[in-house]
């Protein structure tokens, strides 16, 4: 008990800092806070919280109370519960490599966990599931993009504007990855899952999506970049931009 009422202290000054710091943030903050207390959140879960602000990054995601979302490189579904949470029953995610353990006894029922299949597939597996061009509000994939451009068995160009094909006009494609050197591209991949900004962002510009917004909330000015992800347990530099389809 004592534990639920400092997590619902810290979840209330923080949406009273938004509250009265980014009016653009506060218009549906309650759907966030709800999302992050969930009683049935497990508790593995929140002991990412504070590494993983989903306070601050739910909203830069632009996921709203509604949407229809996919996100790549699921996993454990850490994200994919929280969205599942946020977009409530109006709002459905697609959630791609989901371990299907999240979903166990029909769990989260706004969530589909896609068949495995190649990332060129991907356009098929969605239409499969009734999801066509041009239908998808939001594209998440957090801290797995810096796996699917150094897999030389993926298009990156074909990835990339597959994903653009999807999305709605005014839609929005949001990545979070760890930091590299910002023009070192995807020399430090394979080593440190590491990836260039410079490079994500003209990869991702050059198929036609402009870039939006950024935010420095996971960042770590002491990370000297030259350790692997994994040896920084959690508080390795990482970047988080936005990108709009025109």
């Amino acid at each position: 008990m004592l534990r639920l009422k400092s997590q619902a202290k810290i979840l209330l000054s923080l949406s009273m800092f938004l509250i009265f710091t980014s009016p653009a943030i506060s218009f549906e903050s309650s759907i966030y806070e709800k999302a992050i207390s969930h009683p049935l959140r497990p508790k593995a879960d929140l002991k990412q919280d504070d590494s993983r602000k989903p306070l601050l990054i739910l909203p830069f995601s632009m996921i709203k109370a509604g949407s229809k979302v996919l996100e790549i490189g699921a996993g454990g579904g850490y994200t994919t519960e929280l969205v599942s949470r946020a977009i409530g029953d109006g709002g459905h995610i697609y959630a791609e490599t989901l371990s299907q353990r999240r979903i166990e006894g029909e769990r989260l029922k706004n969530v589909t966990a896609l068949r495995r299949h190649k990332l060129y597939q991907l356009p098929d597996v969605l239409e499969e599931n009734l999801v066509n061009e041009g239908e998808l509000d939001v594209v998440i994939i957090f801290f797995a993009l810096h796996d699917v451009l150094m897999n030389p068995r993926v298009d990156q160009n074909d990835f990339l504007s597959n994903i653009y094909k999807l999305l709605k006009p005014g839609g929005h494609f949001v990545v979070l990855d760890n930091s590299a050197e910002p023009n070192s591209g995807l020399t430090k991949t394979r080593k440190l899952h590491r990836i260039g900004e410079n490079f994500v962002k003209e990869k991702i510009e050059s198929v036609g999506f402009k870039f939006d917004d950024s935010t420095d909330v996971l960042r770590n000015p002491n990370d000297d970049l030259n350790q692997s992800w994994r040896s920084m347990k959690g508080k390795q530099d990482r970047f988080a931009f936005r990108f709009v389809k025109p």
